[in-house]
C-alpha cells in the first residue's frame, strides 16, 4: 500500500468520525462529500462500515484496517464485502477466460473479452477476523447482496432448489449459505433491492427490464426484509435516498 493511498484511507475515516461528532469543516471535492458538520449524532451511529465493494484484482493488493479510537469509543465495525468476494464455492460460474472458450466451441467468434469481473476466483472471507479483548465493540460481516448478480446466483444448481415460506427463491438460498458459513457472526445485508430501470442490463435475471405493470408486481419491501431475516441476515434498517438502481431502496 502506497503511502499516499493510505494516506487518503485513513483520512477519509477520521474525516467521517469527525463529522459523526459533529466537528468537520469538509471542504468541496470532486466525488467526495463536503460540507459544514455540526450536529453530534454519534449517539445514533450503530457501527461503522469501512469502503465499498473491493474489485477481485484489489485485494491483492491492499490489506487491514484499523479502526480510529480518537473519541474514546468503539462500535462495531465490518468492511464492505459482496457476493463477487464472499468465501463461498460457487461451481456454476465460469471465468472470462472459460466463458470466452466455451463461446469458441459452439461455433462463435469472440473478439472482445467481456467486461467482468472473475467473480468466484478470490474470497475475503469475515469469519476468520475476530475482535481482540482489546475491541469489545465487535466486529461483522457486511455485504451488499442482490438477488440478480453475478451469474451464480440464478444458475447455481443448490440456489435453484431452494425455497422460502413464499416459494421457490434462488436469493434465499445464497442467503441461508452464507449466514450459515459465518456461524454466530453477525451478517448484515447492507445494501439489497432489485433495478428500477426499464433497460435490461443482465438477461435470464430480475436485473431491470421492468414496465409499470411488472414494477407494482414486484416483491414488495417486507418481502426482502423478511427473506433476510429468516435466514438469519440483518437488513440494514436506514434508508439511503439515491443509492444506484434499487427499486425498493435500502432498507
Amino acid at each position: 500500500m502506497s503511502p499516499e493511498f493510505e494516506g487518503q484511507f485513513f483520512g477519509e475515516m477520521r474525516r467521517v468520525v469527525d463529522l459523526i461528532h459533529g466537528r468537520a469543516d469538509i471542504e468541496p471535492r470532486p466525488g467526495h462529500a463536503s460540507g459544514h458538520y455540526t450536529a453530534d449524532v454519534s449517539d445514533w451511529t450503530l457501527a461503522w462500515i469501512i469502503g465499498r465493494e473491493w474489485e477481485p484484482f484489489s485485494v491483492v493488493a491492499f490489506d487491514s484496517i484499523h479502526p480510529d479510537l480518537r473519541y474514546r469509543e468503539q462500535r462495531p465495525a465490518a468492511y464492505t464485502n459482496w457476493p463477487t468476494l464472499d468465501p463461498l464455492d460457487h461451481p456454476s460460474e465460469s471465468t472470462v477466460a472459460e466463458e470466452v472458450a466455451i463461446r469458441t466451441a459452439l461455433g462463435e467468434t469472440v473478439d472482445v473479452a467481456p467486461r467482468e469481473y472473475d467473480n468466484d476466483a478470490i474470497g475475503l472471507d469475515a469469519a476468520l477476523v475476530r475482535a481482540t479483548d482489546s475491541y469489545p465493540a465487535g466486529y461483522f460481516a457486511s455485504y451488499h447482496a442482490y438477488p440478480y448478480y453475478p451469474d451464480f446466483m440464478i444458475a447455481e444448481e443448490a440456489y435453484r432448489q431452494a425455497s422460502s415460506s413464499f416459494g421457490p427463491s434462488n436469493y434465499f438460498g445464497y442467503l441461508s449459505e452464507l449466514k450459515a458459513h459465518h456461524g454466530d457472526m453477525a451478517v448484515l445485508i447492507s445494501e439489497y433491492g432489485i433495478p428500477a430501470s426499464v433497460a435490461m442490463g443482465t438477461f435470464g435475471s430480475s436485473s431491470a427490464g421492468w414496465n409499470p405493470s411488472s414494477r407494482l408486481a414486484s416483491p414488495p419491501r417486507w418481502w426482502w426484509r423478511r427473506t433476510r431475516t429468516t435466514t438469519g441476515c440483518s437488513p440494514r434498517i436506514s434508508r439511503r435516498p439515491g443509492t444506484r438502481h434499487h427499486a425498493s431502496g435500502s432498507a
